[in-house]
């Protein structure tokens, strides 16, 4: 079960006019609503048909609507069990109505209060060619009388007002731990997210300490090595004043001599 869906424009504006309908003039023995304001999720009543074991019974279903209705058929299922060859006690039912084509009968033109008929008509007249549980389709097959008692015992057991109540608050509650859930797994993804997100702009700091470092230690390499090239020119600088008062000296000092 979904917690929060939303619906397309087409899906939603054909489940609201259905809605709206089954509200208004709903087939007889079925009603239908959203529980829990949600219209991709429903739930559906229907009273037992007469002269059946199921006929003192009120059966609640569950009904998803997918985001592609109607052009996909509804999940539904039995939220109240059930003895009978075409659905099993999960609740899953075999019928081709809520298959689409080439394997099953779905199509567009079939509507959700129709779709609830036809399983209603199928509570009234079971499918024993087509079963769904092989050990009640073969007792509805050939031991009736033991499978009418069955499920009309079921049926007393389970059905009853009290216990669809029971169900309808499971699912309230289990939607709720759902939505709980979903807010918790919300909180760890933000906070995984800015745990990312803090550590890269931690690393990026960190880039530019490197950097800004390295800049650093260039401008000092070029200032030693400026203060260094300027120290060698001053000293290349005297060396050379030197090697030319010496030249001068031993100029002065051979004209002396020749002047001698």
């Amino acid at each position: 079960m979904q917690a929060t869906t939303s619906l397309p424009p087409v899906a939603k504006g054909r489940i609201t006019r259905e809605l709206s309908q089954l509200a208004t003039s709903p087939p007889p023995g079925i009603s239908c609503y959203a529980p829990f304001d949600n219209i991709t999720y429903l739930h559906a009543q229907i009273q037992g048909p007469p002269d059946t074991p199921f006929a003192s019974g009120i059966f609640l279903l569950s009904i998803q609507i997918p985001e592609r209705y109607p052009f996909e058929p509804p999940k539904v299922r039995f939220l109240t069990r059930i003895h009978h060859p075409n659905i099993d006690l999960q609740g899953r039912i075999c019928l081709d109505t809520l298959k689409t084509k080439p394997t099953g009968s779905w199509s567009p033109a079939v509507s959700l209060p129709s779709l609830l008929l036809t399983l209603r008509a199928l509570m009234e007249k079971p499918n024993g060619d087509d079963g769904l549980v092989p050990e009640t389709t073969h007792q509805f097959n050939t031991a009736y009388n033991e499978w009418y008692l069955q499920a009309k015992s079921m049926t007393e057991r389970e059905a009853t007002d009290v216990k669809l109540l029971e169900r309808e608050e499971a699912v309230r509650n289990a939607l709720n731990d759902e939505n709980k859930e979903q807010q918790v797994q919300q909180k760890k993804s933000f906070k995984l997210k800015r745990t990312k997100v803090n550590r890269l702009s931690k690393r990026r700091d960190n880039v530019m300490d490197i950097d800004g470092g390295d800049e650093h230690d260039d401008d000092m390499n070029m200032e030693s090595h400026c203060s260094t090239s300027s120290a060698t020119g001053k000293r290349k600088s005297g060396e050379l004043e030197v090697d030319e008062d010496l030249d001068i000296d031993q100029d002065r000092d051979t004209k002396f001599r020749r002047g001698l």
